[in-house]
């Protein structure tokens, strides 16, 4: 009898689903789209009543991609975005928990993803980032996290060791087994780019509007990237020497070749960013220097001898927000040269105030 009466339930919740995504389609059909905007707006609304019919204990299969909600490119939209209107009123962004996090309650996620973005002073980016993100890791209904790691010190930027310190100190949130680093001026043109982690090792962007998306150079690796868990290890993650804009990527790919992954990249359709425009972060002198001398230190720097400090943590809206200092060693002090920070402190507002 009581599979008699749970049958009889998914039915009804079935035929529920069927009216309201009917209704939702007639409602739909008889807009005129005009223009980008009406058609983003419909791509951030429709696609999340499911989790709304299945209670969380049906769980029971693994998720697959709905390709139904799936529209390929995305219209692209760069215009300055207020996250406080999206995360009260679109459907994508009212179903994320506080820090970021969001997982499917119809399924269970094939991937636990930590999204780590390295930051300094580009709040009008990461909103339009995340505005793009978020469906898209829901529509691959992923469990995912974004975190967003602000190196806070009066030092160059170092994107490497923020993204260390993003794999480590993500850990204490979840148990990760896939981890996307994402440059945050880099916004994905199609929602079908694989943000799991299919393989252990993916370079996500190989097809970029700036390069008239073909790859700048054969060994390039940047922009956004994904490793699975053990590989980032193996990897000893990326080097904390590169201080300043610039060779971090290059030098992670030599790694990759070391340990002998197979780099895999995203299809050239799938695979495209347009690259917001944005002033130059100023470059590391010694960014070449370091990358011809790699082989005396890359088996030793990076993961193992990972040194930073988190001033504080934030569960901001639709991320999570650390603030990095990023304790440079007597060692990268003589590897690098002065090349004082982008802006100081004292000159910039921090996300998380």
């Amino acid at each position: 009898m009581s599979n008699m009466v749970r049958l009889m339930k998914s039915s009804v919740i079935v035929l529920l689903f069927l009216i309201i995504a009917s209704i939702f389609s007639i409602f739909f059909s008889s807009m005129q789209k005009t223009g980008e905007t009406t058609i983003l707006k419909e791509y951030f609304e429709i696609g999340s009543i499911l989790p709304l019919l299945f209670p969380e204990n049906d769980r029971k299969h693994s998720c697959g991609w709905d390709e139904d909600i799936l529209v390929g490119r995305l219209p692209m939209d760069l215009r300055d975005v207020n996250l406080d209107e999206f995360a009260n009123k679109e459907t994508f962004f009212r179903n994320v928990k506080a820090g970021g996090h969001w997982n499917p309650i119809q399924c269970s996620a094939k991937s636990k993803v930590a999204v780590i973005i390295p930051f300094r002073n580009r709040d009008k980016h990461l909103a339009i980032l995340l505005r793009y993100l978020h469906p898209i890791l829901q529509k691959q209904k992923l469990e995912y996290r974004i975190f967003v790691i602000e190196q806070i010190d009066d030092k160059p930027f170092n994107k490497g060791k923020m993204m260390n310190v993003g794999f480590q100190h993500s850990q204490k949130y979840n148990d990760f087994d896939c981890f996307v680093f994402h440059d945050v001026d880099m916004i994905p043109e199609d929602d079908r780019n694989d943000y799991g982690c299919p393989s252990s090792v993916r370079h996500m962007a190989p097809a970029i509007n700036k390069f008239k998306y073909k790859l700048l150079y054969h060994f390039i690796f940047g922009g956004v990237t994904s490793f699975k868990k053990e590989a980032f290890i193996k990897v000893n993650g990326f080097a904390n020497k590169y201080y300043g804009w610039g060779a971090e990527d290059d030098d992670m790919y030599y790694r990759v070749q070391r340990h002998e992954f197979r780099l895999v990249r995203a299809p050239f359709e799938t695979g495209r960013y347009t690259m917001i425009k944005h002033s130059q972060s100023e470059k590391n002198k010694m960014a070449k220097q370091l990358l011809d001398s790699r082989s005396k230190f890359i088996d030793k720097d990076g993961l193992s001898s990972l040194r930073y400090s988190v001033v504080t943590t934030k569960n901001m809206t639709l991320y999570t927000w650390i603030g990095v200092d990023s304790q440079m060693t007597e060692e990268e002090k003589k590897l690098t040269t002065a090349q004082g920070s982008q802006n100081s402190t004292t000159e910039r507002v921090k996300l998380g105030q």
